[in-house]
């Protein structure tokens, strides 16, 4: 029901956005493309026509989580403000995002980043569920996660398993040469005037 829809849209703890393409999807159509690939090369060729789309695109609602997210005082200054959240990779998920709703596609997924309004970076997956079949062609539901702290993981990941390879890279070289470094080691005091260890 309505009202069971409107509890969970306001007390999950997931960025929820509706959205209504309706104005924009002339624009799309008129394109021309010849499927989504094509219509995804245009967008990424044609910044100005993802400006013009994103001014088009309205936001009929979201919920306080979405507010929490992008550290907006309330859903008013969000929606005013929403050019601010966006950096390079999200004007490329915006493009997408088009895409999917103009050629209808039921679901999409993209991984993607967004700012805060307070200027802090945050990696976002998004999925985006279209139209129904007997719905508005228009309208759409966004999903938003934070998976910032799982990116950062997984670059800790990445640099320590960079920095094990490193260390049993060096340590193969050392033990096929054991003698490397004491005869580095020779070389250098016999140049500065030192007495190499005895033995040696």
């Amino acid at each position: 029901s309505e009202s069971r829809y409107r509890h969970i849209f306001d007390s999950v703890d997931v960025s929820i956005w509706e959205e209504d393409f309706t104005p924009v999807l002339p624009m799309l159509e008129g394109i021309g493309a010849d499927g989504p690939e094509e219509l995804k090369r245009y967008l990424d060729r044609r910044p100005e026509v993802l400006r013009r789309a994103l001014r088009q695109v309205r936001v009929t609602d979201v919920n306080e989580a979405t507010v929490r997210l992008f550290g907006a005082r309330d859903k008013q200054q969000l929606a005013e403000s929403l050019q601010r959240l966006f950096l390079p990779e999200t004007w490329q998920a915006f493009a997408e995002k088009l895409v999917a709703v103009a050629t209808r596609q039921p679901l999409a997924r993209i991984d993607t980043a967004a700012c805060t309004l307070g200027g802090e970076r945050r990696e976002l997956s998004m999925t985006i569920a279209g139209p129904r079949p007997d719905g508005q062609p228009g309208r759409a539901l966004m999903t938003i996660m934070d998976i910032t702290e799982h990116k950062r993981l997984e670059q800790a990941l990445r640099e320590a398993d960079q920095n094990k390879d490193e260390f049993l890279a060096t340590l193969a070289h050392e033990l096929r040469n054991p003698l490397a470094s004491l005869r580095s080691s020779v070389d250098l005091l016999r140049g500065t005037g030192g007495a190499p260890p005895e033995g040696i």
